[in-house]
């Protein structure tokens, strides 16, 4: 299954499609490993808060930034926000018996639950395919 990853990174980008660098995988894999380890010291923990905190430490933003109003925004740190809204989500798929809520995730990152929907869609099969990568 890893070589089909591989190839499917390999093959010439569509317009818009996001493809994790080789930084990012690698940014990737310790967020995983970091999520997994803190959510096995504190079992009761909110993971979506969890999620969020892990997330703007290993991407340098700061938790008010991922979570101010729409007019505050600058491109690159929508972007962001919304890989780590994906990553909260896709990170819990595996670890949990109920993988992160829509609507929790929302709520850490002070949004509604269709826009984590949406990062989801836009981003989730190609951090996974990066969390996969990394192991």
């Amino acid at each position: 299954m890893k070589l089909e990853l591989i190839n499917a990174f390999s093959a010439t980008p569509l317009f818009g499609m996001y493809l994790p660098t080789d930084d990012e995988i690698a940014r990737y894999g310790t967020m995983r490993d970091d999520y997994a380890r803190r959510c096995k010291e504190e079992p009761f923990i909110n993971r979506c808060a969890l999620a969020l905190c892990i997330g703007a430490r290993t991407f340098g933003i700061s938790i008010p930034e991922l979570q101010a109003a729409r007019d505050q925004l600058k491109p690159r740190l929508t972007e962001d926000r919304q890989k780590l809204m994906a990553f909260s989500r896709i990170v819990s798929v595996g670890m949990a018996k109920r993988p992160n809520s829509w609507k929790g995730i929302a709520k850490a990152f002070n949004r509604k639950h269709p826009t984590v929907i949406n990062a989801t869609q836009k981003y989730g099969a190609q951090i996974a395919a990066a969390l996969e990568m990394s192991r």
